[in-house]
């Protein structure tokens, strides 16, 4: 009976997996052009959450999950470069990235120590740099792409990987996989080991002040880089202002949603107001570095509270 409880929770996990895998490769979400360039790519930041949380065994999964998608959402044969040599690949370089950071060098998957976050920025980097190789010559293989926009393709793959995995995988990591695994798990799981408290302090008067100034903020700065015409996509140096502020007072946890929060912010401002190809990449680089310079300043602090 224990062991078909366990079955059934794994299926049901798979199931929502796919689910969500398949919404988040809805075109009007990764604000896709065309097929081999789009704006970012949030569902890998929910597949390295998956592998590094649960198992790296769920690359198997994950590549179902992305034929899947290639054939039921944007119509790629089944038999096709793109749904067997770029979906393998990117499930094998996702795999092996959780597996090392799982196995050999035993990260903290609450991202509480700035050793970690380098070691899993560094590595997930690693692994985007490889799918982005395989993605991006398997849509060469299949006529989606000219040879020619090779470059730009590959720069758009990997820096739409790369937000996934440093703004979205590790919100997912922090606040969600923690509960999935005490969900799988036969034995008896902590959501906060030993030697380990929460940055978060108590609900206060002066904790929800700053907290509501902190989102203020946010707003703020989206409204200066974005809502004026003649200055919009400019003055991006202020997004690390509440990023930067959130991760020296709260840490890896709140950050983890301060980020999360400005990316999609971000998103949706060029969802109402499409930026050029150029720009595009300007803003993908400064969502990716500002994500990667809040995890590291956050799980210092963390580190420090602990």
């Amino acid at each position: 009976m224990h062991s078909r409880g366990l079955i059934f929770r794994h299926a049901l996990v798979s199931l929502s997996f796919v689910l969500l895998y398949l919404l988040l490769n809805r075109p009007e979400v990764i604000l896709i052009s065309r097929l081999g360039f789009i704006t970012w790519y949030p569902a890998i930041g929910l597949v390295m959450a998956l592998l590094l949380g649960v198992s790296p065994w769920y690359a198997l999964l994950v590549f179902f999950s992305e034929a899947l998608a290639g054939k039921a959402i944007y119509g790629q044969p089944l038999i096709s470069f793109s749904n067997t040599l770029g979906a393998a690949g990117s499930a094998l370089c996702y795999g092996a990235a959780a597996y090392i950071l799982r196995g050999p060098t035993q990260i903290d998957l609450g991202l509480r120590r700035r050793r970690d976050v380098v070691r899993y920025v560094i590595l997930s980097a690693t692994a985007a740099a490889g799918a982005t190789i395989f993605g991006v010559v398997s849509l060469i293989a299949d006529h989606s792409i000219a040879r020619g926009e090779y470059r730009s393709s590959a720069v758009g793959w990997f820096l739409g990987d790369a937000i996934g995995l440093v703004g979205i995988a590790p919100f997912l990591l922090v606040h969600v996989f923690p509960h999935v695994r005490s969900w799988l798990t036969p034995t008896p799981f902590l959501l906060h080991p030993a030697g380990a408290r929460s940055t978060v302090p108590k609900a206060t008067f002066g904790v929800l002040a700053e907290a509501s100034g902190q989102a203020l903020t946010i707003l703020g700065v989206l409204l200066i880089m974005f809502g004026f015409k003649g200055g919009r996509y400019d003055h991006f140096y202020l997004s690390f202002i509440p990023i930067v502020w959130i991760a020296m007072r709260q840490g890896i946890r709140r950050v983890v949603t301060g980020l999360l929060a400005l990316n999609f912010g971000i998103v949706v401002a060029m969802h109402l107001f499409p930026p050029s190809a150029v720009v595009f990449n300007r803003v993908a680089l400064l969502m990716m570095v500002l994500s990667a310079v809040g995890l590291i300043v956050g799980s210092e602090v963390s580190e420090r509270h602990r």
